[in-house]
């Protein structure tokens, strides 16, 4: 079963790949097997099972199209991820005061008109433009002690989402008096 999942896997991922291309098998030193389009010392041609779907590899633009052939890409298609950098997920921040200072990036750098906005617990904190440097900074104040999910999602000009970056749980220490 192995194997042949192997080459199915192989087949669809395959770039630019053609239905009647050479698949080889040949065995690694852990023994197990390795499958390629490009032939090893000790490959063998691998049988392609029956159903297996080959895809042709979408190339990325070169940027000499003509106009006509240029495919416009969604606004919301542009972002691929908002991270939260720190405090680092799980990590717990010392901040007696409450005042605690996220981090995060968007990739790519956000584009004119857009926005990061900070949501803490569910709750919208902060909108921030990024640095220079593409990074965002974010200063919290009078954080309460406990567990807090954050996350840093993309906006448009008109407030739209376009991307709801991945949940981060930090913790914030703070000392008591009694």
């Amino acid at each position: 079963m192995w194997p042949a999942l192997a080459v199915t896997l192989l087949a669809a991922s395959a770039g630019g790949a053609d239905a009647d291309a050479e698949v080889y098998r040949s065995v690694d030193a852990d023994g197990l097997p390795v499958f390629s389009d490009v032939p090893l010392d000790t490959a063998e041609v691998a049988q392609r099972p029956a159903g297996v779907n080959v895809y042709a590899a979408l190339l990325p633009s070169s940027g000499n199209e003509a106009a006509g052939d240029a495919q416009p890409v969604a606004e919301t298609s542009a972002y691929v991820s908002a991270l939260i950098l720190a405090p680092l997920a799980g990590e717990a921040v010392r901040a007696n005061g409450g005042a605690v200072q996220l981090r995060g990036q968007v990739s790519p750098s956000l584009r004119t008109g857009h926005r990061a906005v900070l949501f803490v617990d569910g709750a919208m904190l902060a909108k921030a433009d990024a640095n220079a440097d593409g990074s965002l900074e974010f200063a919290l104040a009078n954080v309460a002690r406990g567990s807090h999910q954050a996350r840093i999602d993309v906006v448009d000009a008109n407030g739209d989402t376009l991307l709801q970056g991945a949940p981060s749980v930090f913790h914030v220490l703070r000392a008591t008096v009694r």
